[in-house]
C-alpha cells in the first residue's frame, strides 16, 4: 500500500510540474482560453497538454467537459 501511495504521489508531482511548464510556456494560449470563458486554469493547462497543444482540440474537449458538468 505504501508503494502505491508513493507511486500516486510521484504521478501527481509529475502532473503538477507539467502543468506549471504549460503555464510558463503557453500562458498566451491559456489567456485565450480564459477569455473564451474557460476559467479553470489548471484544467485548461492539463487539457492543452493532453491534446499536444492543439488549440482547437483543447477547446472542443473543454466544451464537452463543460456541457457534461452542466447536466
Amino acid at each position: 500500500r505504501r508503494q502505491t501511495q508513493q507511486s500516486h504521489l510521484e504521478r501527481l508531482q509529475s502532473l503538477s510540474a507539467s502543468i506549471k511548464k504549460v503555464e510558463a510556456e503557453h500562458g498566451d494560449v491559456l489567456e485565450r482560453l480564459a477569455a473564451m470563458g474557460f476559467s479553470n486554469s489548471k484544467l485548461n493547462a492539463s487539457v492543452l497538454l493532453t491534446h499536444d497543444y492543439d488549440f482547437q482540440a483543447t477547446v472542443e474537449a473543454l466544451e464537452r467537459f463543460k456541457s457534461m458538468s452542466m447536466d
